[in-house]
């Protein structure tokens, strides 16, 4: 009965370490749009437009000049492909 609370405390503390090593957006000098997105393939991001339009995706491939999204939010048939110089905003998910 003992190794029971000993387990779930040892999983709550594993649990805690995975999150306190949550990933975080790092900005270089030099960094832009397509390598910023290059780094998250694979990942959900939404991806806001000059115009004001956003999509939510997982980034596919992020390309010299565009970005092909995934599993678009409330449109999971579909995809996206994005051209960067539309891009006004990336919103990555970090926690």
């Amino acid at each position: 009965m003992k190794k029971l609370p000993l387990a779930a405390l040892a999983s709550a503390l594993l649990i805690q370490a995975s999150f306190a090593q949550a990933p975080k957006v790092e900005i270089k000098p030099d960094e832009t749009v397509q390598s910023l997105l290059t780094k998250q393939v694979g990942k959900r991001v939404e991806v806001h437009l000059k115009g004001g339009e956003k999509f939510d995706g997982k980034i596919e491939s992020a390309t010299g000049n565009s970005v092909h999204l995934s599993s678009l939010a409330g449109q999971e048939f579909f995809d996206a492909v994005i051209v960067l110089d539309q891009v006004s905003a990336v919103v990555v998910r970090v926690r």
